[in-house]
């Protein structure tokens, strides 16, 4: 009895890590390949973007109104993930300050790289230095400790990790002028079927949808009057 118990944990930890290494390679990839597209988007944007108008079998107002909607939601992603990166990591310099985590500048650095990381983001920093407060409080007996834990585990949960689902739609939708309903939308779909490059592709592809909608209403709109 106990060598199949063993023999299912075994097979357990196997798959576990198997699987764990598989996706920590897609990640990998994933990031990378957003590394790619954002570095080339930065270094060759504009001619990216005039070769993109010139393709498009559409009229001259047209094609323009959906290249500026291409610069304006692609540059409202970058810089919108980059701004609150920052805010995060500035957030949790100052919480982590206040919760006595030694080197709070380091840590809210590190909070920002994450950041920027989707799928990844801030909880894989300020959630295994809040369990790692909390063990070292219960196996040392120390209140101090323990309460620290629990104060850097509340304010990574309600205010670090809720920062960028408040202020990234609202930064790509003002930059991009797409409602933010939109944007997050954009963001939650693309993440889910694109991976790492979701993040841009989401509320790209879904705001350029909208305004091709628009487009075709005012077309056949147009149309019908004429």
């Amino acid at each position: 009895y106990i060598s199949k118990i063993v023999e299912r944990i075994s097979t357990w930890f196997i798959d576990f890590t198997s699987n764990m290494i598989l996706s920590v390679i897609r990640l990998m990839v994933n990031f990378f390949i957003m590394l790619f597209i954002v570095f080339y988007l930065f270094k060759d944007g504009r001619r990216i973007i005039t070769e993109f108008e010139d393709v498009l079998p559409i009229k001259s107002s047209h094609k323009k109104r959906i290249v500026d909607k291409f610069s304006s939601v692609v540059s409202g992603v970058i810089y919108g993930v980059t701004a609150v990166a920052v805010i995060q990591g500035v957030c949790a310099s100052i919480g982590f300050y206040i919760f006595g985590v030694s080197s709070p500048l380091v840590w809210g650095l590190a909070i920002a790289v994450a950041a920027m990381i989707p799928l990844l983001g801030p909880i894989v920093i300020w959630l295994p230095l809040a369990l790692g407060l909390l063990i070292s409080g219960y196996s040392t007996r120390n209140s101090g400790l323990i309460i620290r834990g629990f104060g850097v585990l509340l304010y990574g949960a309600l205010i670090i990790n809720s920062i960028d689902n408040f202020v990234i739609p609202k930064i790509i939708g003002g930059r991009g002028r797409v409602h933010p309903v939109i944007v997050l939308l954009g963001i939650i779909g693309g993440l889910k079927l694109f991976g790492f490059i979701g993040l841009v592709m989401g509320p790209l592809l879904l705001s350029l949808f909208i305004t091709f909608l628009r487009l075709y209403c005012e077309e056949s709109i147009g149309l019908i009057v004429g």
